[in-house]
């Protein structure tokens, strides 16, 4: 459907296990207002998972936003 919004992206992480590079690419769909749902898999030389979370947006707008409108 039109609503459904896929991206891609990378990313990379550190910690005791050493130095990561990783791949990901996921969906993104609005539920209702301020609730959303995103799936998502990365895939990299240190991780490999599914992703499965639902979103919900405190603020209608952001604060960095507001300030520009004031000014």
């Amino acid at each position: 459907p039109d609503r459904i919004q896929p991206y891609i992206g990378l990313g990379m992480n550190a910690g005791t296990y050493g130095f990561g590079m990783s791949g990901q690419f996921g969906l993104y769909l609005p539920l209702l207002n301020r609730w959303k749902v995103d799936l998502r898999y990365k895939l990299g030389n240190r991780i490999n998972q599914v992703q499965l979370g639902l979103i919900f947006k405190y603020q209608k707008e952001y604060y960095w936003n507001k300030s520009r409108e004031r000014f």
